[in-house]
């Protein structure tokens, strides 16, 4: 009789009527949590309501009512304890998780995750750093996705095809994708994911959760042996790699420089020198400075120039100019150690461009974007010495002049 005459009060009302006793509040969070995972049955075992099948006003009117019932339950949980906070909502999370339903569900279609994320970081926002680490694992063990995690890191890379999936798409839509608006708490949450692991695994996750991901697997093989065709083939395959590299690069409340260096350093170990070259450009320009000076360090001159020359071909098979990989070309100079370093990164530049050039395997179409990429890259190194010659030229006339 309770949960009939709830189910004709507003979440305010609800919320009101809950601080009347400890009775009725108890009463209260059980038709909240009866009524969750009600809804949640919806999604789960009727493939009707899945992404696709929702136009963008049912999803928000579905979002809305997910954060609704989600901030009531705050409220009406608000004087226990972390761990009993935590324990509430066990029986919604594991409800709204696809993989624990019926095997023939499409979770990849699925809205469970998605509202659960909404559910999840509605109940827990204003928390404190320490609850927010707790909520993850007791949110992580409940779902038994820390078990999936171990299992694709310590197994090979591929090896467990449809447990990778399944950690992405939990990671992401629960976890990540919610956060979307809040920089700050996606790069801690996304820190929280990687750091507890070493290098070698956090490179592995993090292109479980960002890498090439096409026919419900992740394309491991992508990045060493096929080369993106277009604009639109890159961005797919390596701007959402390259935005959590610069995130990360930007967090520096845990990473240093060196952490991120690390990560990208093991995160391209056998990648094609191009795709290198395509993340770069969508890392940002410090992270790219960073690790071709870092580079540098060791006399690795080849490889950076070997990397100049592929971010000028990603940017002239993408269909955009070669600027900005020759302002990382001139910042990485300024930072060499002195006027030989120069000349012989200078000169493995040129060799590298004479190699492309000369290679015997290229097309028509290919060997056009090699000189398209070489023209456009001395074009504009040519442009930006004769400006610096102009500059000094003023500069000199109005010394001169001051002079007289």
């Amino acid at each position: 009789m309770n949960m009939i005459i709830f189910s004709y009060l507003d979440g305010k009302s609800l919320g009101n009527l809950a601080f009347a006793s400890k009775e009725m509040s108890s009463l209260v969070s059980s038709y909240v949590e009866i009524k969750f995972v009600r809804f949640a049955k919806r999604f789960k075992y009727h493939p009707d309501f899945a992404v696709t099948e929702q136009t963008p006003e049912e999803r928000q009117s579905l979002t809305n009512e997910v954060i609704s019932n989600a901030v009531l339950l705050k409220r009406l949980t608000c004087l226990k304890s972390t761990k009993d906070r935590l324990r509430t909502i066990d029986p919604i999370i594991t409800t709204m998780m696809c993989f624990h339903g019926d095997s023939s569900h499409d979770s990849e279609w699925c809205l469970c995750m998605q509202l659960c994320g909404q559910f999840l970081h509605t109940f827990i926002n204003g928390w404190e750093d320490v609850e927010c680490q707790r909520a993850y694992w007791h949110v992580t063990q409940t779902t038994g996705i820390d078990k999936k995690v171990v299992n694709i890191l310590r197994l090979g890379a591929g090896a467990l095809p449809g447990e990778e999936k399944c950690v992405r798409l939990f990671m992401r839509r629960v976890l990540l994708n919610p956060l979307s608006n809040r920089i700050r708490d996606l790069c801690f949450w996304l820190t929280m994911l990687l750091k507890p692991e070493p290098i070698v695994y956090q490179a592995k996750l993090l292109f479980i959760l960002y890498g090439f991901f096409q026919f419900g697997d992740v394309q491991w093989s992508s990045p060493l042996q096929m080369l993106p065709d277009d604009t639109e083939e890159s961005r797919t395959i390596y701007s959402e790699l390259g935005y959590a590299l610069l995130l990360l690069e930007r967090y520096q409340v845990k990473w240093t420089a060196d952490d991120v260096l690390s990560l990208l350093e093991e995160l391209t170990e056998g990648w094609l020198s191009e795709n290198i070259g395509h993340l770069l450009l969508y890392c940002g320009e410090q992270l790219a400075i960073k690790w071709l000076t870092s580079q540098a360090v060791n006399g690795r001159f080849d490889i950076i120039a070997s990397t100049i020359c592929n971010m000028c071909l990603a940017s002239a098979k993408t269909s955009t100019f070669c600027f900005p990989a020759v302002q990382i070309y001139r910042k990485v100079l300024r930072q060499l150690p002195n006027r030989r370093s120069c000349e012989i990164l200078q000169n493995h530049v040129v060799e590298e461009f004479q190699d492309l050039l000369q290679g015997s395997t290229f097309g028509d179409s290919e060997y056009h974007i090699v000189l398209s990429a070489h023209g456009n890259f001395f074009k504009l190194v040519l442009n930006l010495g004769m400006n610096s010659l102009l500059q000094e030229s003023n500069d000199q006339v109005a010394a001169n002049q001051r002079e007289e």
